[in-house]
């Protein structure tokens, strides 16, 4: 496993932080909410906030490294911004958060309505909408959308499979030791390279493995519309993963979808805003 592969464990309630912090304003006071709006828990999963068609999302620091990384909601809109909060962490090769919105399951819940999880073979199209603003935002960074799958109809920690859309960085170079790489693979007319693992994590006192397929984008942006996240799923199902099978089944279940940062270092001012992950 690449050094710099270290994802969301997304731990269960019992694994919550209840740590305050100092917040600290990175962008000189221009335009950032009050410590009231800012949530520097680890791991707090009961934010809801709704886009433009009433779809509901949950707002998660997913804070499992060290330092403070918090998001930060004050419209209780799909968007939140990356707010510094106690002392900053030096560069260390591992990812120490991923704060993001989620539409559907976390490990212990699904907050976010009916629906979830959803068996793969059902799901004939599903669209992702958001940007990005980075606002110079410093450190080690990637900015994209995390899809999470099980194997049966389940809440729990993955078995199953990830899939990480990536689409624009600073400072990260692309994974070194992969256990498979493809170069040139075209998903709704966009080139990607792609990075396939087999990725641990003990959650809780139980080890879990699941699949993980990276989508880099080549092309770097900071927008999509629309953009029709099933065709990263029918891709990932032709690709053969460590254990000789295909790296994902239409008889799996997507338990979501989660837009956000992954932050080996800082990022503070990073931006999503006008998100919307809908059918």
């Amino acid at each position: 496993t690449d050094p710099d592969v270290n994802k969301k464990e997304n731990p269960q309630a019992s694994d919550l932080d209840e740590t305050d912090s100092t917040l600290v304003d990175e962008n000189d006071g221009t335009g950032d909410p009050d410590a009231a709006n800012v949530d520097c828990l680890k791991f707090n999963l009961s934010r809801i906030v709704a886009d433009s068609n009433n779809n509901n999302y949950d707002l998660n620091p997913d804070r499992y490294g060290g330092g403070h990384q918090c998001p930060t909601n004050s419209d209780s809109k799909a968007d939140f911004k990356v707010y510094k909060g106690g002392t900053d962490i030096p560069y260390s090769g591992k990812v120490q958060a991923f704060p993001n919105l989620i539409r559907g399951c976390s490990n212990s819940s699904c907050y976010t309505g009916t629906g979830w999880p959803k068996k793969i073979a059902d799901v004939s199209a599903f669209y992702a909408t958001g940007t990005i603003t980075s606002n110079n935002a410093p450190g080690t960074w990637d900015a994209g959308y995390d899809l999470w799958f099980n194997r049966s109809n389940n809440i729990g920690p993955s078995r199953g499979a990830e899939i990480l859309i990536n689409l624009n960085r600073k400072n990260r170079q692309p994974p070194a030791h992969p256990w498979k790489k493809f170069t040139n693979v075209a998903v709704n007319n966009v080139n990607y390279d792609v990075y396939i693992y087999r990725q641990s994590a003990t959650i809780n006192g139980t080890n879990y493995i699941w699949n993980f397929i990276e989508y880099w984008r080549q092309t770097e942006v900071y927008s999509t519309s629309d953009m029709n996240v099933v065709s990263f799923m029918n891709k990932t199902e032709t690709f053969t993963c460590p254990t000789g099978n295909p790296c994902l089944s239409k008889s799996w279940y997507w338990t979501g979808l989660d837009t956000g940062f992954e932050l080996w270092h800082q990022g503070y001012g990073l931006q999503w805003s006008n998100v919307l992950i809908h059918s």
